[in-house]
């Protein structure tokens, strides 16, 4: 009985919060709530859907009305997150509006402008599959991202926790056996590392907050000179090579539905951190003055995405079909700098593996002389 209680008051939730609420602040909510739900799994659903069926012929809006009776469940549940949206969008293009508008308050930026750049062109059938591909892209890329960086993470981790063990439990061992000054060779050592480890505690995790506080702002926003130093280095190197494959999958799916070089500059920037939309303002100012897309990459001197892409995009960029060329072109090279991101990944492990084994060398071989001590200690 709790548990259908509960469920009813979550039904009267949804619906009270429904999109067309007479109360402004519910309506908010919703619209909150159903972005939060609408994700990129649901939206490449629901771009698929429409594909296929405006492919075979179906209108935009006998479309929407299919989908709205598929995700309401013949309007049982109308208050699904994809009926909602759905049932939106049909009621905007009855009314003579565009499917654009209807989605513009849940979806990215980069979204909306490719449907009203296809609604334009007519050519609305044909803009979905370059949507879908590119939130698919979108996806793989963050969560190979979140599986490249887990291990080296767990490593570094296990690293830091291999010098606790020696500076919480082993040392204070020994200690109780001879004091410092009995232990002699490697064994003095590691108990020194030990206590180093014990009086340093606090900075060591201070610093490490201090750390990752500062790459959380660093990495999206430190631009001028030193950043393309700091773009060398493991860490950033990594999320320059993310930005880089969010900029050639944006483009792709842009320039080919229609949407000027300039224009595609312009919205990337808009909708990116500050490292990125920097690169993006000093390419519009570039393609400005005449400039083509590879060309303008190369006069910023900033080397975005990278020195040999740069040089293949002004090769590209003087072929008759520039923006066709560049989706074939970036299909291509996605499984490249996704092995890129792997190898500068593999840094980061490497080092800690290292920090690891000579943890376990102390250990091993302070271990190994604790009977010469205690021996000394005796005959002393």
């Amino acid at each position: 009985m709790a548990f259908e209680g509960i469920k009813a008051w979550a039904e009267d939730f949804r619906a009270n919060t429904a999109v067309d609420s007479q109360n402004p602040a519910m309506a908010w909510l919703q619209d909150r709530i159903i972005r939060l739900q609408f994700g990129v799994d649901t939206r490449i659903q629901l771009y698929d859907d429409l594909a296929l069926l405006l492919s075979n012929g179906v209108t935009l809006i006998d479309a929407l009305d299919k989908l709205y009776e598929i995700h309401s469940q013949e309007g049982t549940k109308p208050t699904e997150p994809l009926a909602i949206v759905c049932d939106t969008a049909r009621t905007f293009v009855k009314d003579g509006e565009s499917l654009s508008d209807a989605l513009s308050r849940w979806v990215s930026t980069q979204e909306v402008i490719l449907l009203q750049a296809a609604e334009e062109a007519g050519e609305l059938k044909e803009v979905f599959p370059r949507m879908v591909w590119a939130l698919t892209e979108q996806r793989e890329l963050s969560r190979r991202l979140r599986k490249i960086l887990m291990y080296p993470a767990v490593l570094w981790l296990v690293s830091y926790l291999s010098f606790m063990v020696i500076g919480y439990f082993v040392v204070p061992q020994l200690l109780d056996m001879l004091p410092y000054e009995k232990w002699l060779g490697n064994t003095k050592r590691m108990i020194a590392v030990g206590l180093f480890v014990q009086n340093n505690t606090a900075l060591s995790i201070g610093l490490i907050l201090a750390g990752f506080v500062y790459f959380r702002w660093a990495l999206p926003n430190q631009i001028g000179s030193s950043r393309a130093t700091l773009d060398r280095l493991p860490v950033f190197n990594i999320y320059r090579l993310n930005q880089g494959i969010t900029f050639m999958v944006a483009m792709a799916t842009m320039l080919p539905s229609g949407i000027s070089v300039e224009r595609a500059l312009v919205i990337i920037g808009e909708g990116s951190a500050k490292y990125l939309a920097n690169i993006m303002e000093a390419t519009v100012d570039r393609v400005r003055t005449g400039d083509k897309l590879g060309l303008a990459l190369y006069n910023t001197e900033m080397n975005f995405p990278d020195r040999k892409t740069v040089g293949s995009l002004m090769l590209i960029s003087d072929q008759v079909g520039f923006e066709y060329q560049l989706e074939k072109y970036t299909k291509r090279w996605l499984e490249l700098n996704v092995r890129q991101l792997e190898a500068a990944a593999n840094v980061l492990r490497t080092l800690a593996l290292i920090v690891i084994v000579f943890a376990s060398i102390l250990m091993g071989l302070g271990s190994t002389e604790v009977g010469n001590s205690l021996k000394a200690a005796l005959r002393s």
